[in-house]
């Protein structure tokens, strides 16, 4: 039944025989009782409003589906228009009225009906503002990743930053970013990488992780954050992205080099080729060139020629593919390409990892021995720059190598050739003749003869007593050659830990001299965190832990910087930083630094109460690092050689004799279970203290002393109990 509207506008009056209770039958449905209610609707369209009221005698459940309909109309559909929209509220009012006093609900139902109306037009207004979003901006709000203009501002303004190279003024902006909207991916993620940008790896981790928490399926996030767990050792963690990423296509570009990065930190050179393939990066030319390098990285040269014919043609030529083809030629031809690349050699230089692709594709030609004889000519020329001889290693075996550059030193004698040689004297067993080299090398005035000071006084005249060399050096310096860096760096190193003021000194007039140098900053950082390992040891963790990795190169190598932290890890107590060097010691190139891990490991062990693991760590140093042991000048490698007599000679220091003896207690504390400390004490009353046996000892013994207190404290109280 249709009800005719009265007009809203003050006129209206009531029938009374409309306002009687069970007067006459519901006006929809015939039934009884009835009463009389008052009903109202409104519909907005913008431009104008349509709306009614009236009263009806109703039934209570006609009432009810009346009240709800009208309700429900003019919830939805009154709000849309300005001012009269607001007569919504009236009709929400007045419908919510009469089913309080006459329908089949509850007052209080009634009454939470008209509330959730009130509430509906935000509803309707927030879902149809939603629902016209793009389906990635709904998915950032729902998650929290959304960010606001002005995030969007300072991101960009980082990106800018970051383009011209100002890593630090990038992350200001970054920090703002992040700190207006903590949830977003974006501000993350741009977080991290300034940090990586600033050599800040471990800060960068947290960063990361959000970004990948916040985007679980965006692959840039992922790779970027499994790179940084690779670079921090977690190799773990790590392979969990790998695992992710395996067969995911990189979307763009930035996706791409970041999944680029973790398989290539990760050692998955196949699946690096497969992203590198994908469409995503068929026009980057940086990637392009990655993939040829990686290619021919696996000597896979015929495979880099066919994907460098197939590059676009809109992609200029660079020194990738340039490289390739030279490569493809002289495994073919080599008559007709070597020319070329000896050109390119004494113009540009290679590499060493180039030279020794170079010298793979001569040996796949099949005339390796008649390319090699042709180089060696090129070498001993009197018109090929001294310069080439850095790379030139890679085509000589172990016997050749001295030769060819004892023939080129007899003809001119030359810094890089000389230095090259320089190198290749084991100490210990050609100590006259490297002495005498270095004589000469020293003489000559050319920049790179200046490190050929430091073997001289290393293993020059008093090299038997650090004391001696230390004053030839500092007597060398003040006869007239404060000038020389080389002699300056060397000595700060060796005064780091006994007088590490006089070390800072010369240190500081280092960076004076050369401010450019961000390595010797570094450097500078490394040698002080060295003097406070003793007495700081807190300190000298914090402060090595913040340098960049790599960023002390080429003046401290990374087996250096590692040990010095994995000292201050264990004098600072830091078991977790402490396992984490000593694996990439264990792990790394360099023997030296192997060793020198096997004396904190076992100082580690002891000191915690367990015996050393001395047998099984001694066995496995030898067997990995073969004779390479015997020419080590590292004293920690030759204390273990005496120990285990086999050492074919030393070169150990009257103040190292300490080394020694520490590694002959921690072997038999190994034997006896650990139990006898006595020889170790010894160790550690040795002067000086800030020596690395001395040092390491005391250490042992303060922690055993303080496990025994904490055992008789704890079997008293059991008896007290």
């Amino acid at each position: 039944m249709d009800f005719s509207p009265t007009p809203i506008d003050g006129s209206r009056s009531h029938d009374d025989a409309l306002d009687g209770f069970d007067a006459g039958p519901c006006q929809l449905c015939g039934s009884g009782p009835s009463r009389v209610g008052s009903y109202m609707w409104v519909m907005s369209f913008l431009v104008f409003t349509r709306h009614a009221e009236y009263d009806a005698r109703l039934c209570r459940a006609c009432s009810t589906r009346q009240g709800l309909k009208e309700m429900g109309k003019s919830a939805a559909l009154g709000w849309w228009g300005i001012p009269w929209g607001l007569l919504t509220l009236k009709a929400l009012w007045v419908n919510g009225r009469s089913l309080a006093r006459w329908s089949t609900l509850p007052a209080v139902a009634a009454i939470v009906v008209t509330l959730a109306a009130l509430v509906t037009p935000p509803a309707a207004v927030g879902a149809l503002v939603w629902w016209s979003m793009p389906a990635a901006e709904r998915a950032a709000r729902r998650t929290g990743d959304w960010v606001d203009e002005d995030v969007v501002q300072e991101v960009t303004e980082g990106h800018r930053l970051i383009a011209e190279g100002d890593a630090a003024g990038a992350l200001e902006h970054y920090r703002k970013a992040q700190a207006k909207a903590p949830r977003s991916s974006v501000a993350n993620y741009s977080v991290a990488q300034a940090y990586v940008a600033l050599g800040e790896i471990e800060a960068a981790l947290p960063y990361a992780a959000t970004a990948e928490e916040r985007a679980p399926e965006d692959a840039a996030a992922i790779a970027f954050h499994g790179w940084i767990l690779a670079a921090l050792g977690r190799n773990g963690a790590a392979h969990q992205r790998v695992e992710k990423l395996r067969q995911v296509e990189p979307p763009d570009v930035e996706s791409a080099v970041q999944m680029a990065d973790l398989f290539d930190l990760a050692g998955e050179p196949e699946e690096l080729l497969r992203v590198l393939a994908t469409p995503a990066v068929a026009e980057d030319a940086e990637l392009q060139d990655r993939r040829l390098v990686t290619l021919v990285g696996l000597n896979r040269v015929d495979e880099a020629a066919a994907v460098e014919a197939a590059l676009p043609a809109s992609l200029e030529e660079t020194s990738a593919r340039r490289f390739v083809l030279d490569l493809q030629a002289l495994s073919t031809d080599p008559a007709a390409s070597l020319d070329g690349i000896l050109a390119t050699w004494s113009e540009e230089s290679y590499t060493d990892w180039a030279m020794e692709r170079i010298v793979a594709a001569a040996e796949r030609s099949g005339q390796g021995e008649a390319v090699r004889r042709e180089v060696e000519d090129f070498l001993l020329a009197d018109s090929t720059p001294p310069e080439v001889w850095g790379s030139a290693r890679p085509w000589f075996d172990d016997d050749a190598w001295p030769r060819v550059l004892d023939r080129r030193l007899a003809r001119r004698l030359e810094a890089v050739p000389g230095y090259a040689r320089l190198t290749l004297y084991d100490p210990m067993a050609e100590r006259r003749d490297l002495v005498a080299l270095a004589d000469r090398l020293r003489r000559l005035d050319h920049p790179l003869a200046e490190a050929a000071e430091g073997y001289y006084f290393a293993y020059g005249p008093g090299a038997d007593s650090e004391a001696a060399a230390v004053a030839a050096l500092e007597a060398h310096l003040t006869a007239g050659a404060d000038d020389h860096f080389a002699c300056r760096l060397q000595l700060a190193a060796w005064l780091a830990r006994s007088r590490p003021a006089r070390s800072e000194e010369l240190l500081n007039e280092l960076v004076r001299r050369r401010p450019e140098d961000p390595a010797l900053v570094a450097e500078r950082q490394v040698l002080e965190a060295e003097g406070k390992l003793v007495e700081q040891p807190q300190v000298a963790l914090e402060q090595l832990r913040s340098l960049a990795p790599g960023a002390a190169e080429p003046y401290s190598t990374v087996a250096v910087v590692d040990l010095i932290t994995a000292e201050a890890a264990f004098h600072a107590g830091d078991g977790d930083e402490l396992q984490r060097r000593l694996e990439r010691l264990v792990d790394g190139d360099a023997v030296g630094g192997h060793s020198a891990a096997l004396l904190l490991r076992w100082s580690q062990q002891l000191a915690a109460g367990e015996p050393p693991t001395y047998r099984a760590d001694v066995d496995a140093f030898l067997a990995r690092r073969g004779e390479a042991v015997h020419s080590e000048t590292a004293t920690s490698t030759q204390a273990i050689l005496l120990a285990e007599g086999v050492a074919r000679r030393t070169l150990i220091t009257a103040e190292r004799q300490s080394t020694v003896r520490l590694v002959a207690a921690l072997r038999d504390a190994a034997q006896s279970g650990g139990g006898d400390l006595s020889a170790i004490a010894d160790v550690a009353a040795t002067p000086p203290a800030h020596e690395f046996a001395p040092a390491l000892a005391r250490v042992i013994v303060e922690r055993r002393g303080a496990l025994e207190t904490q055992g008789v404290a704890e079997a008293t109280s059991g008896r007290l109990d």
